[in-house]
């Protein structure tokens, strides 16, 4: 048992490295598993919407165009929830506001399919994208906070398939469900589900660890959690019963900085190109998702049949996202960018040329999937080597956040080439514009950095090197 002064002595444990050093524990690899299940439906219930739009149109007797701002509303959501859900889960913590946002998101798909008005629906389907996007970043900063460092990336993305995965996953229900019980049920299942699944996640999610540790007077949760995960976790030499501390390691990548740091050092072209090409990817990927069902409706392909092939474009993801970032391992980042880019600007304006053919429609759909996720994982992987670990966290922040406009304006295009009649061609080559606007920034960003080597390489940096 040891001495009373040994006893009474206070004894510290740093979480992070006993995370990062002991094997992945079947409670940690259910936190992946619940979350990627929240995520699971965050990606069906945004492309519910869009296997659905002709049919909401004609519910609430509108034309079909003017369902871009219902689009628009959703994507606001789900900016604004990234920022309001993320504020709220540092006082009230991640696991709580993981299933508030998830509850909010369920409600409101539930109410969707019986929204009168085209206002009515844009405020129904504002809030419904607040609960997703309050759910996406909590759900994948507790697998982040759980996942041992050796692994953690590939639990991440692991997780984070559940969105692609639930995107493909409701436009194949659709089909399914319009068929047998009514295009209501589509919304009713992406509603019903993430509810129950609040349930399971209020018994069986725990707190995320960071939080409690911060807040310093959860000893008691945290040691019975670590005991869960890893039995008896605390060094022999610290005395049954003593009193125990915990801490956290200093992580570089939680560090906030200002956006002026990130422009430093010649790093002001390369970010806004990097910008720029992340905000011209999802312009591209979100005008399909949004619309692809829709379009082909209004080329003559039945709307169930329609919903199917779209999605190809989200199943495609989940071997695209892997596969561009092994080519990128394999070749140079930049030449297997290219390459990726280059791809999905021809699947992308091969659409309008693939006819009424259903099987060269499924090919060309699954490939430009393939390449346009592909190149968006790609493009923030590489932008993450255009920073020192210490403005990572930062500089990758806002090129995700500037890149969040881009579905905005990907589906208000979409919108605006329906209301005028585009012809199916005609539309596809527009969208392959902004993919080849990113290939252009990102063969920039790759002269740039060749330029600063060539620099380098004939005058030495100073002594200390760069970070």
């Amino acid at each position: 048992m040891g001495s009373p002064s040994n006893v009474n002595a206070r004894y510290t444990i740093n979480v992070t490295d006993l995370i990062d050093q002991n094997r992945l524990s079947s409670l940690q690899i259910r936190i992946t598993i619940l979350c990627g299940l929240v995520l699971f439906f965050d990606g069906y219930d945004i492309a519910s919407l869009s296997s659905t739009v002709p049919l909401l149109a004609d519910a609430i007797k509108v034309k079909v165009s003017l369902m871009g701002a219902v689009f628009v509303f959703t994507s606001i959501g789900i900016l604004a929830g990234n920022l309001v859900f993320g504020s709220l889960a540092d006082r009230f913590g991640r696991k709580w506001m993981t299933v508030l946002s998830t509850c909010l998101c369920g409600i409101f798909v539930l109410m969707t399919p019986h929204v009168g008005s085209l206002q009515g629906l844009m405020v129904v389907r504002l809030l419904t994208g607040l609960g997703i996007g309050g759910a996406m970043p909590n759900a994948m900063a507790m697998v982040s906070e759980y996942s041992p460092k050796r692994s953690r990336s590939f639990l991440m993305t692991l997780a984070f398939t559940g969105v692609p995965i639930g995107g493909s996953s409701a436009h194949f229900l659709a089909a399914f469900f319009m068929k047998t019980f009514g295009w209501h049920w589509v919304f009713y299942f992406g509603a019903i589900v993430p509810l129950v699944l609040c349930l399971i996640l209020i018994a069986a999610l725990p707190e995320a660890i960071r939080f409690m540790v911060n807040r310093k007077q959860e000893s008691e949760r945290i040691t019975l959690l670590l005991t869960t995960m890893y039995g008896k976790f605390t060094p022999a030499d610290v005395p049954e019963g003593a009193a125990v501390d915990f801490i956290l390691s200093e992580d570089p990548h939680k560090r906030r900085v200002p956006l002026a740091d990130v422009m430093k050092e010649g790093r002001a072209g390369l970010t806004i190109l990097a910008w720029i090409a992340n905000f011209m990817t999802l312009v591209v990927g979100l005008f399909i998702t949004s619309w692809f069902p829709t379009v082909l409706r209004l080329n003559g392909i039945p709307l169930t049949t329609g919903v199917q092939i779209a999605g190809l474009f989200n199943l495609a993801a989940v071997f695209g996202t892997p596969i561009v970032g092994r080519l990128m391992d394999r070749w140079t980042p930049s030449r297997a960018l290219t390459f990726s880019y280059i791809a999905s600007i021809i699947f992308v304006a091969s659409f309008g040329f693939a006819g009424k053919s259903l099987v060269l429609l499924g090919i060309v759909t699954f490939l430009a999937g393939f390449f346009v996720y592909g190149s968006q994982a790609g493009l923030m992987a590489f932008a993450a080597t255009l920073y020192p670990i210490s403005l990572r966290a930062t500089g990758l922040g806002w090129v995700f956040g500037v890149g969040r406009a881009g579905p905005i304006v990907g589906q208000g295009i979409g919108a605006f080439m329906i209301a005028r009649h585009w012809p199916l061609a005609n539309m596809f080559m527009a969208a392959a514009v902004p993919a080849l606007i990113a290939t252009v920034c990102l063969l920039a960003m790759k002269q740039i950095l060749q330029k600063r080597e060539a620099q380098a390489a004939v005058a030495p940096e100073p002594a200390g090197g760069r970070q």
